[in-house]
């Protein structure tokens, strides 16, 4: 399986196709800047196969594209966003089976010893952990277009590689694209590495006997040999493809930045896609001149207090978060806000859900009037009558901010006071909790004692 070799004339003309603005013009007005074009660009056209890589560039920014036009916000909030969370989670594997190429020099090239390496270290992985999860951004726009998508849960999780892979070819048979868009992959090589040890794969001296075993009485058997340099080359071929889902992901994302940055679709890339530390540049963006008031030694703790609450009714007016009014303890360094309750919270499951809400605006509270206050806490009335406090340190919240404690810890951790009964508190079951998380497909809370990896989400 050789590639031609393109004369200097092609290479240049194939690797322009590959220019950023050249594979976007067609979809409107482009403004990106040139550093990111330029390092766009370079990513393009490293690769095995540049004819392949152009056109499997234009096929996928054309299917984003068309996706996106179905229902734009819907697209990035819903399907986008969260796959780009997906894809970058994988980096770590990615890493990791890119790293067996390394092992090679030490192997005879394309000996038995080199073939069953590439095989179960890096085709069986590069397929089951990488392959699998990128396709699903291709599968979900065939799904989005076709009115079939649901979330990305379901469309990453509810079907297999080999589904996805059946779902692509048939669209790209009918709505056009590359037909060898997916040759890297083979489904019946993929269930024969899956089951190795049970004569599921027989090296031979020059190629790779791949059998698929029925279990029944006598087993059903169809097979597929690759030379091993076939093999070699495959994996290249699903390399290549896994990269330029990614370069296009990229590209795509470049051209809707405007759209990125607004709300919801921001939302979802600060919870999903941002890792820890861009988490927190993101929140350490502040107004210079207010921040300049806040810190300031010489404005007193009451003309803060006032300039807070300011910043805090604007903010709860647009999010859409009621609030009476503002309140101050000097002496215990305690600021607060009075906020309108329909009624009481009666049961366990009512006095939970209110603090939770609650803790929501000691959050905004703690984020405006950091370092200013040692407690911050939420009166509810109903009507005129004071009915349920929430209180939490300073300390606390400023955890959760910085993601050493989750909501669960606030739970455990606030002082919560309800009229007729007196000061109570909330018990959580954490191994309950934990074993919640483990069952349900989303990103797992922060929480005290259990660190969290860089670019694990924040819910």
């Amino acid at each position: 399986m050789t590639i031609p070799p393109l004369t200097p004339k092609e290479f240049l003309a194939t690797a322009n196709r590959l220019h950023p603005v050249i594979l976007l013009q067609k979809f409107g007005p482009v403004s990106i800047d040139d550093a990111t074009v330029d390092a766009l660009w370079q990513k393009s056209v490293v690769c095995w196969d540049l004819s392949q890589r152009a056109e499997n560039l234009e096929y996928i920014l054309e299917l984003l594209h068309n996706a996106f036009q179905m229902d734009p916000d819907r697209f990035l909030v819903e399907l986008f966003v969260p796959w780009t969370g997906i894809s970058k989670r994988l980096a770590d594997q990615m890493i990791r089976i890119s790293d067996e190429f390394a092992r090679l020099k030490d192997f005879e090239a394309y000996s038995i010893e080199d073939t069953a390496h590439i095989a179960t270290k890096i085709y069986r992985p590069l397929v089951a952990d990488i392959f699998d999860p990128m396709l699903t951004l291709l599968s979900g726009c065939y799904d989005f277009l076709e009115g079939e998508f649901v979330n990305i849960e379901i469309s990453n999780l509810s079907k297999s590689e080999r589904s996805k892979s059946d779902i692509v070819l048939a669209r790209v048979r009918k709505r056009g694209g590359p037909l060898n868009l997916l040759d890297g992959y083979h489904p019946m090589v993929r269930n024969a590495l899956s089951h190795p040890g049970s004569d599921g794969v027989i090296y031979e001296g020059s190629a790779i006997l791949f059998r698929n075993i029925k279990r029944q009485i006598p087993p059903d058997i169809t097979t597929v040999r690759w030379s091993h340099e076939e093999l070699h080359h495959r994996v290249l071929q699903i390399f290549d493809l896994i990269n330029a889902i990614r370069i296009a992901s990229e590209i795509f994302a470049c051209s809707k930045m405007d759209r990125l940055l607004t709300k919801p679709a921001f939302d979802q890339v600060y919870l999903k896609v941002l890792d820890r530390g861009q988490r927190a540049s993101v929140r350490d963006v502040k107004d210079p001149k207010i921040t300049a008031i806040l810190e300031s030694p010489e404005v007193p703790l009451k003309g803060k207090f006032e300039l807070i609450s300011y910043l805090l009714f604007t903010h709860f007016r647009t999010v859409g978060l009621p609030c009476n009014s503002a309140f101050l303890n000097m002496e215990l360094s305690v600021a607060g806000l009075e906020v309108p309750m329909t009624e009481a919270p009666v049961t366990d499951e009512e006095i939970r859900e209110s603090v939770v809400g609650f803790i929501r605006y000691l959050l905004c509270m703690e984020d405006v009037g950091r370092a200013n206050f040692s407690h911050y806490r939420i009166r509810g009335v109903v009507g005129t009558v004071e009915t349920f406090q929430v209180q939490l340190p300073a300390a606390a919240l400023s955890d959760h901010r910085d993601e050493k404690a989750g909501l669960i810890d606030l739970l455990s951790e606030a002082w919560v006071w309800v009229e007729g009964v007196g000061q109570i508190g909330i018990e959580c079951d954490l191994s309950a909790v934990q074993l919640l998380e483990d069952k349900m497909q989303m990103p797992r809370f922060p929480r005290r004692g259990r660190v969290l990896r860089d670019y694990d989400p924040l819910l």
